[in-house]
């Protein structure tokens, strides 16, 4: 009888450990997500707003790619109830990262137990956690772009067509679903696409079929981009809003345009180290896995740096670096194959450490606002559905939208405008409120003169001609790029 760490079968011991990555890490994001009846996160409002008009009007009323609005449309349905809905659909989804993770580090490394590694430390990443609330989409389309990478480089080393089909299939449900990692995804896979020719030529002297591959995934996402575009324009969002946005990565703050950003590294700087090892680990396996992995993270470092891209870009493209981090952390333990102890202990230290930093950043996880402020939000609505709100900005604007509320442009206030405002305390402080801050004193003289209109929670509404000083010049809310 086989060794079971040999089989094949379902029973064998390394699905076992990847099954049993997956559920516990579904099990956790769904603990943490479930703590409170809201979703934590900065824009979690906004998919909320955004999954609501599914059912309202049959598909999001915004140029956004829409696949994920309708997966969260989905499980809400399933569910009965949109938090939930939405906190099942993200923590699925984040967690079945490790199984495109494990396939490729399997495919590289021929190497189960690394791929079992890196597949966890991609599942249990504190990045994978923090995106869960704050970008939903982006979540959901790593996933398909892990996908969309794994299958076009199967596609490219292997003769099989359904490889690239299922790639490009892939690649349209990634542009479908998020525009920032779909695009830092072709970013990071463009340099082999356009290198593995060169290479194979240099060393071949003539055009491989490794090269032929290149051509047809190149040619093949690009017709079938071309094809859903034309067939049904704007399925796939309102890609016109990418280029616009675009222009925000060379408009980085004066003063900060020269600074180096390390956060790719040191965010996970425990194992850093064991990333590079992995780049060499790559090379040594094959040199053409290293015309894969280094144009990578090389892309990666420059698509995180604030003297190319503006900060808003930096933290969502931030935030992706964490898949290729996870495979060259796995590559690198495989560097240690040989010798048994360290090669294990190296895998469990590691493990050790990120599932700490996952613990500890699950637990952090709190909602921008209460039910009981929401739920206030709501109410109000319903009995002023012509109200505009003054105030709010960033993320508790999306959870006003949510509520029915309309929130207000510019110019000057309306008949039908109310002002947002925070009551704040030395334990809260007003900048944590994204709305206008007023002190806790102020508001009990308001309130005491009978001009607070409606109060939820830490909020409450006035008339704007009720605050005397108008709106602080340093509480004025920021200039927002578009989301991407």
């Amino acid at each position: 009888m086989k060794n079971p760490l040999e089989q094949d079968g379902p029973l064998n011991i390394y699905r076992i450990a990847l099954t049993f990555v997956f559920i516990a890490s579904l099990l956790l994001k769904l603990y943490f997500a479930t703590r409170y009846p809201l979703i934590a996160g900065m824009d979690a409002g906004y998919y909320v707003m955004h999954i609501q008009e599914v059912f309202t009007h049959g598909y999001p009323q915004v140029g956004d790619p829409p696949i994920a609005f309708y997966i969260g449309a989905l499980f809400t349905y399933l569910s009965g109830d949109i938090f939930l809905g939405f906190k099942i659909a993200i923590s699925l989804f984040s967690a079945a990262i490790c199984f495109p993770i494990y396939k490729i580090a399997k495919y590289v490394t021929k190497d189960r137990a690394v791929a079992v590694f890196a597949g966890f430390l991609a599942s249990f990443s504190t990045s994978n956690m923090f995106i869960m609330g704050d970008l939903f989409k982006n979540t959901i389309g790593l996933f398909f772009g892990a996908w969309f990478v794994y299958l076009a480089v199967k596609s490219i080393r292997e003769t099989s067509t359904r490889n690239t089909a299922l790639a490009i299939v892939a690649f349209v449900l990634m542009l479908g679903t998020h525009f920032s990692s779909s695009a830092y995804l072709l970013f990071s896979i463009t340099p082999l696409l356009l290198l593995l020719p060169i290479y194979n030529f240099m060393h071949e002297k003539r055009i491989t079929t490794e090269s032929l591959k290149c051509f047809a995934i190149i040619g093949g996402i690009g017709l079938a981009a071309l094809a859903v575009l034309l067939i049904k324009p704007g399925i796939l969002g309102d890609y016109s809003i990418g280029p616009v946005g675009l222009e925000y990565l060379d408009d980085g703050p004066p003063g900060e345009s020269d600074s180096i950003n390390l956060n790719m590294f040191s965010i996970y700087s425990f194992f850093s180290l064991l990333a590079m090892l992995g780049l060499y680990s790559a090379y040594r396996i094959d040199p053409k896995w290293a015309l894969f992995f280094i144009p990578w993270i090389v892309v990666s470092f420059l698509l995180t740096q604030p003297m190319f891209v503006d900060d808003s870009w930096v933290f969502r493209f931030e935030m992706n670096t964490y898949i290729p981090i996870a495979l060259l952390a796995g590559l690198g333990a495989f560097y240690f194959r040989k010798e048994k102890a360290v090669f294990y202990a190296v895998m469990l230290l590691m493990s050790l450490h990120t599932l700490y930093m996952f613990l500890d950043s699950g637990m952090q996880r709190t909602p921008m606002i209460s039910l009981e402020e929401f739920r206030g939000m709501e109410a109000f609505s319903e009995n002023h559905p012509q109200a505009e709100i003054i105030g709010p900005y960033a993320g508790l604007a999306y959870w006003v939208e949510a509520a029915g509320l309309e929130t207000a442009g510019e110019g000057p206030p309306s008949p039908s405008s109310y002002l947002l405002a925070c009551a704040s305390s030395p334990q809260k402080p007003g900048s944590q409120c994204q709305s206008i801050s007023i002190p806790g004193e102020t508001f009990q003289e308001l309130s005491r003169e009978g001009k607070v209109e409606a109060v939820f929670g830490r909020f409450f509404l006035l008339r704007p001609s009720e605050l005397k000083s108008g709106l602080p010049a340093q509480q004025k809310p920021p200039k927002l790029p578009p989301r991407p």
